[in-house]
């Protein structure tokens, strides 16, 4: 069984995708920016970014019944090299021992947006307590 969850943003709409979209005990979501919707501002920092990334992926998460804790591999996009270290801390103190890759990148948002996350979960089986 596959199901979808939207988070409402506006790149959902007009993009045409989902947060995230599961599929039996996997779950995929899409690449996720530190745009913070409810201050409609995004930090100056990659710290906050990456901080504000993983607060976005909160609720995709919580409508599939788990947390940052299911998160078995993260992908982390940064517009620099040296950003990789602020970004590669704030996901190691959220997700544990997550398998992380990170990679350099150029993102047709603007340049405001210094880091993205898109991460893989294996979740409880449907109906099981996670």
């Amino acid at each position: 069984m596959r199901q979808a969850f939207s988070s409402g943003s506006d790149f959902e709409a007009k993009w045409g995708y989902s947060r995230a979209v599961r599929v039996g005990d996997r779950l995929w979501m899409s690449g996720t920016i530190g745009y913070d919707y409810a201050t409609m501002e995004i930090a100056p920092d990659v710290a906050g970014q990456a901080r504000q990334c993983l607060e976005n992926l909160r609720p995709a998460l919580a409508a599939m019944g788990v947390d940052l804790s299911a998160i078995t591999a993260m992908e982390v996009y940064v517009t620099d090299p040296d950003h990789a270290e602020a970004a590669l801390a704030a996901v190691a103190g959220a997700v544990g021992a997550a398998a992380v890759s990170c990679l350099v990148v150029r993102f047709p948002y603007g340049p405001h947006v210094l880091v993205e996350l898109r991460p893989f979960a294996i979740l409880p089986a449907e109906g099981a307590q996670p």
